[in-house]
Formats: structure tokens, C-alpha cells, sequence
């Protein structure tokens, strides 16, 4: 396979700078994916040009410096952004992950051994490949996530490893290696110490993922979900609930996200608070927990009108099509269709009617309009203000 024909002109003119400098490689996950057969994304840079050096190489490609102390750079080349980073050994992490020394070197093999697995390892120079172990190969033909050295010592410097492993592995159809899968099962206990941003950020790329490929059931087997979400596993059938979130397919990422957290946290929406959500995100995860039975097929119109009224339409056609409810799709559109009144301000009589005609003031206004709108609900051809005005009187006695 020719790498270098799936290399953009950025690609290949940012690697002809760095080896006419000095050494420049691609390395990491954009390799791998070409050589898994997947389309490949982000691609990074290793070099051992000196950092003052490389900034001033790349002074004219809108540098970012994004790890000063790790030697590594960020440039712009057309629309897309590169990181180029210095060769380092193996670093000596704290519990907290604090960096406490860094050694930058000048060749890539060195660097390519304190990566993490044995696929992410590998790095391509423009014409050929070099691989972190003698095994690499065999694990890429054969599909297998294995650590590089010592896995023990691997969770040690990063615990997050363990989730990246998951993630990896499950999206991208990879066999975890035995051993590896010991390592990562014992070490998983050591997620306890990683921030809550970074332990997301890797659950949430699987929820976001089209294809999960195994991650979910290797969250399950190695211990993630007991460790995080012990009520989500004791409230769910959760092998049921896996095959649910694996049916639901969207294009947009944030719909695909919010249907599959509603889903997997149906029955225990407490354990979203782990999590740092948006307002809007959490709010649409939550109007679907919370009004996942309210609607069937044999829900009436006036039981939708309350229900979008409440969570809004895009809320209602999220649940509809998650349950895949099609007479109900179908009576939420004719309701539209006819222009029924749904919201407040859709209403043939406003607070300043009612005040004029009722003489009253203050939160009693707003529940005249709620009776109104109630009202109209049941009955959308009297929506107007001779009819409702009437309506009200009527109520009044």
C-alpha cells in the first residue's frame, strides 16, 4: 500500500519541509486508518528539528505554539491545521499526570516506544514505514490492540489509556490482545484519577460514533460501566439497551448523541450529572427520559399538542423517531398542516384582552391565557377572539 497517495498537497509539502530541515515524520492515527482501510482525519507530525527552529520554519503558516514544554506547534495550511511536535523519550507522569520531566531526542524510533499502542505507533517519512515493535505488522494484519512494552506501565503514566484502547478498538473493529485486555481490566480502577472532561470526551466520541463497533461491550466486560455508572447497569437490561443504541442512526452527530444518552440513561437519569452537558444538551436528554412514555401510536391530538407544547416540537419528533411511531409522525403533520394553534402566541386573544376585558392583572392573566390555551387545544376551529372571550366569561360564571 503507498501511503503517500492518500496524502493531501498540504501533507505531503508540510513532510518535504521538515526532511529537508531535518527529519519529519507522519505518525499516529492518520497511518493507522489508511492502513486499517479506514478514511484517515487528523494528521500529526513528529520531527527533531529544534522548537525555536521550527517556529521560525513555520513562522508564515499562522503558528499556534499549543505545548511549549512538550515542543509541539500547531499550523495552518489552507483550511485544515497540523500539529508538528519534537521527538521525546518516555515521560514520568505524577498520579495527577503532572508532567515532571521531558527528554526531547533526535531519533524516531525512541519516541515511537513511549506511545501507548502498538498501532498508533507507527510513522511514515514520505516513503516508508517504521514500526514501534517487530510485532506491529502482525498486529496490524490481524487487527489487534496491543499495548507497546509494558501495559501496566502504560495505564500507570496515562489511566486513560484503558478508555482509549476501548474506543479504538471498538471503532475500529480491533481484537484486544489478551494480555493487554488483563492489564486494562485491572487498571481501570485508576480512571478514578483522570478528570471527568477527559473521561467524557473518549465516552462521548463512542456514544457519537455511527458505527460503536464492541466498545459498548467492552465498557461492559472491562469494568467502565460498573465503575461509573452502577445504577445505569443495575436499572437496565443492558445488553438490551446496547442493541437499542447501536439501531439508532442519524447523520447529525448531536441528534445521534442526545437520542443514544436518553436511551442508555433512561432509567437512570441521576448519572447524567457526572457528566459537564450543555444547557440544551441536557435539557433534550432529560425532556426525553422524562416523557419517554407518554407517547404511542394512540396518543390523540390534544395529548401531542400538550407534549410539544412542553418539550417543543424537535423534542416530540425525537421521541417519535426513536420509538419509530408512524401513525403519531403522521398526526403531529396534519396538525401542523392545519395550522393549529400549539403555543401562547398563537393564540386569537392576548394578556392585554383579557386584562381590558376582565379587568385583572399579574399572574392571573397568565392562567386565563393557560385556559385558553387549553381550551384551543381541545378545540382549534374556536380559536378566535368573539369564542374565546366567551369561553372565558363562561368560566368565570
Amino acid at each position: 500500500m503507498r501511503i503517500v497517495e492518500f496524502l493531501n498537497q498540504a501533507e505531503k509539502e508540510i513532510l518535504e519541509i521538515l526532511n529537508r530541515e531535518g527529519k519529519g515524520y507522519i505518525v499516529g492515527g492518520y497511518i493507522r486508518d489508511i492502513l486499517l482501510g479506514f478514511s484517515p482525519q487528523d494528521c500529526d507530525f513528529a520531527t527533531n528539528i529544534e522548537y525555536s527552529k521550527l517556529k521560525e520554519i513555520f513562522s508564515k503558516y499562522s503558528l499556534i505554539e499549543i505545548g511549549k514544554s512538550f515542543g509541539i506547534i500547531q499550523i495552518k495550511y489552507g483550511e485544515r491545521r497540523y500539529e508538528i511536535a519534537k521527538f521525546r523519550k518516555e515521560m514520568v507522569f505524577s498520579k495527577l499526570r503532572n508532567q515532571v520531566e521531558i527528554e526531547f531526542i533526535d531519533e524516531i524510533e525512541e519516541d515511537l516506544q513511549r506511545r501507548d499502542f502498538t498501532i498508533n505507533g507507527i510513522a511514515f517519512d514520505g516513503e516508508k514505514l517504521i514500526f514501534p515493535t517487530e510485532i506491529t505488522k502482525d498486529d496490524i494484519k490481524h487487527r489487534v490492540l496491543r499495548f507497546i512494552g509494558d501495559g501496566d506501565r502504560r495505564i500507570e503514566e496515562d489511566p486513560l489509556r484503558v478508555l482509549r484502547g476501548i474506543r479504538i478498538a471498538g471503532l475500529k473493529r480491533l481484537k484486544i490482545d489478551k494480555t493487554t485486555k488483563l492489564q486494562m481490566r485491572k487498571g481501570v480502577i485508576k480512571l478514578k484519577r483522570v478528570s471527568i472532561e477527559r473521561i467524557q470526551d473518549e465516552i462521548f466520541k463512542i456514544i457519537s460514533c455511527i458505527d460503536m463497533g464492541d466498545a459498548l461491550d467492552y465498557l461492559l466486560k472491562l469494568g467502565v460501566i460498573e465503575l461509573f455508572f452502577p445504577i445505569t447497569l443495575q436499572n437496565n437490561n443492558i445488553r438490551k439497551t446496547f442493541i437499542n443504541l447501536t439501531k439508532i442512526k442519524e447523520i447529525d452527530r448531536e441528534e445521534l448523541f442526545i437520542k443514544r444518552m436518553a436511551t442508555l440513561f433512561q432509567n437512570s437519569k441521576e448519572e447524567l450529572e457526572i457528566f459537564k452537558l450543555s444547557k440544551a444538551q441536557k435539557r433534550n436528554i432529560i425532556d426525553m427520559i422524562e416523557n419517554f412514555d407518554m407517547i404511542e401510536n394512540e396518543t390523540n391530538s390534544y395529548q401531542l399538542k400538550q407534549l410539544i407544547f412542553n418539550i417543543g416540537l424537535s423534542g416530540v419528533k425525537r421521541l417519535i423517531d426513536l420509538k419509530r411511531l408512524a401513525q403519531t409522525k403522521k398526526r403531529v403533520g396534519e396538525i401542523l398542516d392545519r395550522n393549529e394553534a400549539i403555543f401562547l402566541k398563537e393564540l386569537d386573544i392576548t394578556g392585554e384582552d383579557i386584562k381590558k376585558e376582565f379587568n385583572i392583572e399579574g399572574k392571573e392573566i397568565g392562567n386565563y391565557l393557560l385556559k385558553v390555551l387549553d381550551f384551543v387545544w381541545r378545540y382549534p376551529k374556536l380559536n378566535n377572539r368573539d369564542d374565546l372571550i366567551k369561553f372565558l366569561k363562561e368560566e368565570r360564571g
